[in-house]
């Protein structure tokens, strides 16, 4: 080094390493996994503080001096992915991110609210979909779905009921109702008809649950007499008969 005619031969002067310091933040690890999920390394990156007082973000993948535990996910719950950066002699460095392992596959629970069957549970992929169906006894039919939470989304078409985008062990309720059916009166002649005990005009329909039971009583008017009740199918020669309906 020369400067105005003098000459140093030596000059000495320290070069100081730059290591880090510490760990601040992770990118590139999700909040929540499935079961059997792995972590995809070459998308984690670290934002570091080194010892001059500057702070970066490096990528992870293929840097010897970090390590990830687990990477993969074998059982739900919660754990923590510990992050551990070694530089050879300087203190180890770890850092801890929280994640959330849901299974992989919930139950659906099936409850009927009425007469019928349907699969009492079966298991769904996780954000998958199934379908099943309810055999309703004779004369209830399906009216409606619910599911216990938000877990899933519910809808039924006819007797076939699909619970889609599963997150999680669901309840679905299945409403069955009795059918009803119109029973419309027609009085040929002159004279009043009971229909269990009320008197209804020519024309009048009324509506009864499956199975439920109709008493008819025909009295004649004056000048008329009683001939017969038809039900549609059977001719009775009684005034008064019970039936148990099944149709309109």
């Amino acid at each position: 080094v020369s400067y105005e005619g003098i000459t140093a031969d030596y000059v000495g002067f320290a070069v100081e390493e730059v290591y880090i310091t510490e760990i601040l933040a992770v990118d590139g690890i999700k909040e929540s996994y499935y079961v059997d999920d792995e972590i995809e390394l070459n998308e984690v990156k670290v934002k570091v503080k080194y010892s001059n007082g500057e702070t970066g973000w490096l990528p992870i993948k293929d840097d010897s001096r970090f390590t990830v535990d687990p990477t993969k996910f074998t059982t739900d719950g919660f754990t923590k992915v510990l992050i551990e950066c070694k530089q050879d002699g300087y203190q180890d460095l770890f850092y801890s991110h929280g994640v959330e392992v849901k299974p992989n596959t919930y139950t659906v629970t099936v409850k009927l609210d009425g007469k019928g069957k349907a699969p009492e549970t079966f298991e769904v992929t996780a954000g998958g979909s199934q379908a099943f169906d309810v055999a309703p006894e004779n004369g209830w039919e399906v009216t409606g779905v619910t599911v216990n939470n938000k877990n899933a989304t519910v809808e039924f078409k006819g007797n076939k009921v699909t619970v889609s985008n599963v997150q999680g062990d669901v309840t679905v309720t299945v409403t069955l109702t009795q059918m009803e059916y119109n029973v419309t009166l027609k009085v040929v002649g002159n004279g009043t008809v009971k229909l269990n005990g009320t008197s209804y005009p020519d024309g009048k329909t009324i509506t009864v649950k499956h199975g439920g039971s109709l008493k008819v009583e025909a009295t004649a008017g004056q000048g008329y007499e009683f001939v017969s009740i038809y039900d549609g199918e059977v001719t009775h020669k009684k005034d008064s008969v019970e039936l148990y309906i099944t149709g309109n």
